[in-house]
């Protein structure tokens, strides 16, 4: 089964059969394998004197389970976020020599304005294929200053900004449905005891005068405690540098000024029962073992062979 985490009607898991998945009974060569990908998060948007910048949306995140056959080679490629103002980079599942055709499995990379939906950026180009959810649509002026939105998370959307503020709106929150995967392969955001992956970019605040944060735990130019970056902050009128992502988080970076925030990488997962051998591989993953799976991650491109 195919499991893609973002927005589904009911906001929830989105679950189908995947297309690639063999049809018929399994063999003695054949093994069910394990592919989680997460995508780079987007860069936050830069802002100028009189506009504030938008957070760069979360990096798409795709779950799912299919039959591979013994001797076959995948290429595996993770994903970079994106540096402030570009678009996070792709994180893919693709059987070599299938390069030029349409990719096995894609978790997309996180939007930055205007790539994005609505006026923030939008986590996996706007939910894409139900991987990501929508940046906010900002609206409004305060003493003359526009105002932006966050970008969106993996977990849910950016709120949309109605009115300047002394707080750099927020990003959409990332997802904690993998903690357990997460903690095995030393991965996540951890934050009162839970893993966190995907949150959205927060923006840069505007309003025109000192600022201040809340309870996403930093100031301008810093990491909040979800992973994203933070917004930068308004000082005597002038909008400070914006926050980058944390490393291998797939969140998106923070807006603002002179640079914006940088996105977080993605990573991939791959992992398959232990009645099977360990596989052949290249880019060195690292390798972890619950006595029940074989775990590979991959923090940059390589191969597996099976």
């Amino acid at each position: 089964m195919s499991r893609f985490i973002g927005a589904g009607s009911s906001g929830g898991l989105v679950t189908f059969r995947s297309l690639l998945e063999t049809s018929g009974s399994t063999s003695a060569s054949a093994i069910e394998l394990n592919v989680w990908l997460l995508a780079g998060g987007g860069g936050g948007q830069g802002s100028n004197s009189l506009t504030a910048g938008a957070g760069g949306g979360a990096g798409g995140l795709v779950d799912s389970t299919f039959v591979v056959l013994s001797g076959k080679t995948y290429v595996i490629t993770a994903g970079a976020g994106g540096g402030g103002g570009g678009n996070g980079n792709d994180s893919v599942f693709l059987e070599q020599g299938t390069e030029n055709l349409v990719p096995t499995l894609t978790a997309y990379g996180g939007g930055s304005y205007p790539n994005g939906g609505g006026c923030g950026s939008g986590g996996g180009y706007a939910g894409v294929l139900n991987q990501g959810n929508k940046g906010g649509n900002a609206g409004g002026v305060y003493n003359g200053y526009s105002t932006s939105a966050g970008g969106g998370g993996v977990g849910a959307a950016a709120p949309d900004v109605v009115s300047a503020t002394a707080v750099g709106p927020f990003g959409g929150l990332g997802t904690t449905a993998y903690d357990t995967l997460l903690s095995l392969v030393e991965e996540g955001v951890l934050y009162n005891g839970v893993r966190y992956v995907g949150t959205g970019g927060d923006a840069s605040n505007n309003a025109g005068g000192a600022y201040t944060y809340n309870g996403r735990g930093t100031f301008s130019g810093g990491t909040n405690l979800f992973g994203a970056g933070s917004g930068g902050g308004c000082i005597n009128r002038v909008v400070q540098v914006g926050g980058n992502a944390a490393a291998f988080s797939g969140s998106g970076g923070g807006g603002g000024y002179a640079p914006p925030g940088s996105g977080g990488s993605g990573f991939v997962i791959i992992y398959y029962p232990t009645t099977s051998p360990q596989i052949t591989t290249t880019g060195n993953p690292s390798y972890y073992t619950d006595g029940t799976y074989h775990y590979y991650k991959y923090k940059s491109s390589g191969t597996a062979t099976f």
